[in-house]
């Protein structure tokens, strides 16, 4: 949704723009603000649900939380679940060690791991793995710039809107 990034200053907006936009396909979107506020939302063509916080963050799949057995996602989240409860990350570097793991990341003839995404608002950094296939294990993981606050009446590329404070 580029009219996300062109027209919202926090994740309110941006779940108040889903409420009145209607769409043409299914996502899961990760929207976080120059505040630090954060959410994940489930859409598809006319409803969106906001995902449930797992302990201090959110563990996703690319597909939807309430369809169980799609593809292998159901699996996949509950071995991360499990390595996540067996041995919490302090460090974004121990996140991808465990999005690595076999269990987690595909990597087989027909489908796996295109991309993947980490975002850890605590420290203001995102990070996306793309380039080599599976993601997680062949790509690159590449920092991505973390959304600044903008001055009130300055329109950059931030996403504020002129004369509209965040």
């Amino acid at each position: 949704m580029p009219e996300a990034l062109e027209t919202c200053t926090s994740v309110a907006d941006v779940e108040a723009l889903l409420e009145r936009t209607p769409r043409d396909l299914g996502a899961i979107l990760v929207a976080v603000d120059a505040t630090g506020g954060a959410m994940v939302l489930e859409v598809d063509r006319v409803t969106h649900r906001r995902r449930t916080p797992w302990a201090d963050g959110y563990v996703l799949t690319n597909h939807r939380q309430d369809e169980p057995g799609q593809h292998d996602s159901a699996a996949r989240l509950t071995c991360l679940t499990e390595l996540l409860t067996a041995a919490p990350p302090r460090e974004p570097a121990e996140l991808l060690e465990l999005l690595a793991d076999p269990g987690i990341e595909r990597a087989g003839e027909d489908a796996g791991t295109v991309y993947a995404t980490l975002a850890c608002p605590q420290r203001r950094e995102l990070r996306i793995a793309r380039g080599g296939f599976p993601a997680v294990t062949a790509g690159a993981w590449e920092p991505l710039a973390w959304p600044q606050p903008s001055p009130v009446g300055s329109a950059t590329s931030g996403g504020a809107v002129p004369g509209r404070s965040g």
